[in-house]
């Protein structure tokens, strides 16, 4: 068998520098067996319906999100699998108490400061080594003021920042006609989605209380800080940033008017997006961050968890979940078509397409 023939098609016409020069220690029979190796293990992991979906890990913030979302839309989290969790996020973090955003990654503030709550709201005691050496990487970073939006959003919700220091989002996004500068549609659909409900979130500002033991005051660098905090700071006088402080500003300013005509039309219009975006399999565009932030929007709105799209949307995460005897890690996405995809390709180029799967 010629080494070209191993793979075949367009891969190996694209690649045939490389395929007619193999390395001196690898041989055309070597080459064949691993492509065989390769094509067995595609065939194996193709699902019963056809397609191909891999497994999604994420950094630690993203399974440890699950404990604070059932605590916030179901008021307590299955036991067992609150110890998966904490078993997942411990089994992230690094000798030195830091969670990076990727392997091999620095030292990450705000997977460490996601991390932390749901450890402690877990009921994982700030006294236990692993918190302690978290604490000081993460107080060593800044601590909770220097936290990014999203996390800043995602500690309001427990009442562990002030609402009063995250941006100003207005349901009356929503009314903005396609034809105006700035409306929804600009942004991508998952973007899309996730601002939607951030409007709704930040105009509702819903709060789940935490017992004392899972506050976490000892994140602040300086106790201080909490009282003083702001959406944010410019050294700029002219800048994108400077711009953006200004109009939420200016956004707040408004929020304080006593009288908002279009308030009411506005979340209603923004309540009625979110239902009617909702995927078939509970979800918002099939990522996590529109799809929490979604649930937690209808929540504020009013809607139980019985109703069908809140309902639906707490069985779909059930589909996203990776569970084993020691932990559960939650996937942020899945990625069906683009693994079919690859898949196909790799088995189509490689002459494997036809093979019966093995046993």
């Amino acid at each position: 068998m010629e080494t070209k023939g191993a793979v075949g098609g367009t891969l190996a016409a694209s690649n045939e520098l490389a395929l007619s020069r193999p390395a001196p220690d690898v041989c055309a029979e070597q080459l064949e067996r691993c492509v065989e190796r390769a094509q067995q293990y595609l065939l194996r992991r193709q699902h019963p319906d056809g397609y191909w979906a891999g497994e999604l890990y994420a950094d630690a913030s993203v399974p440890a999100g699950y404990v604070p979302l059932m605590h916030l839309m179901t008021g307590a989290v299955d036991p067992a699998r609150e110890r998966k969790v904490v078993e997942a996020v411990f089994g992230q973090q690094r000798s030195d108490g830091s969670w990076a955003l990727y392997h091999g990654g620095p030292a990450d503030l705000n997977v460490g400061l996601q991390a932390y709550l749901a450890l402690k709201m877990a009921g994982i005691a700030g006294s236990d080594p692993r918190m302690k050496r978290a604490r000081e990487v993460i107080v060593g970073l800044g601590g909770i003021a220097r936290a990014n939006v999203i996390t800043k959003i995602w500690l309001a919700l427990f009442d562990q920042y002030p609402w009063a220091a995250t941006p100003t989002v207005p349901p009356e996004l929503v009314l903005l006609p396609e034809s105006f500068a700035l409306n929804i549609y600009e942004f991508s659909s998952w973007s899309r989605a996730t601002i939607v409900a951030l409007s709704v979130v930040l105009t509702q500002r819903p709060l789940c209380h935490l017992p004392a033991s899972a506050h976490l005051r000892e994140l602040w660098a300086d106790p201080g800080e909490r009282a003083r905090c702001r959406v944010g700071e410019s050294d700029e006088l002219v800048s994108w940033k400077s711009f953006f402080l200004g109009a939420d500003a200016l956004l707040k300013a408004w929020e304080r008017l006593p009288l908002k005509p279009m308030r009411k039309l506005a979340l209603q219009r923004t309540e009625r997006w979110i239902l009617e975006h909702q995927e078939a399999d509970g979800s918002w565009g099939g990522i996590m961050l529109p799809w929490l932030y979604s649930l937690v929007a209808l929540k504020s709105l009013g809607y139980s968890n019985s109703h069908h799209a809140v309902a639906r949307g707490l069985k779909g995460i059930e589909g996203f979940l990776l569970e084993d005897e020691r932990r559960l890690h939650l996937q942020p996405a899945t990625s069906p078509v683009w693994d079919t995809a690859w898949s196909v390709i790799a088995l189509s180029e490689s002459g494997g397409g036809g093979r019966p799967p093995p046993n």
